[in-house]
């Protein structure tokens, strides 16, 4: 339900909230794991780059790898956030 100060829906707007969709969950298996720090953000080097690494859901072998970067790069306290389906872009 939108406020009354908000503008006004446009057509696309107003046809999403006619109809009648249902979101589907994706539940990949694969993704990739970010290290998260302790003040909630994401652990980032001095160029705006995420510490991450690709990962099956629940893989303690790259979980503890990511946490060894963590730990080596000054960020031992985080934690891993899994994100499904989402891959590196080089």
């Amino acid at each position: 339900m939108r406020k009354p100060e908000q503008e006004p829906m446009d057509a696309m707007e107003r046809a999403l909230a006619s109809a009648k969709i249902q979101v589907i969950e994706k539940n990949y298996d694969w993704g990739l794991y970010v290290w998260i720090r302790e003040n909630g953000k994401p652990f980032l080097d001095e160029d705006g780059n995420i510490l991450n690494i690709p990962s099956k859901k629940n893989d303690p072998a790259q979980i503890a790898k990511l946490k060894d970067a963590a730990t080596y790069w000054g960020e031992p306290n985080g934690k891993p956030i899994f994100y499904p389906g989402l891959g590196r872009i080089s």
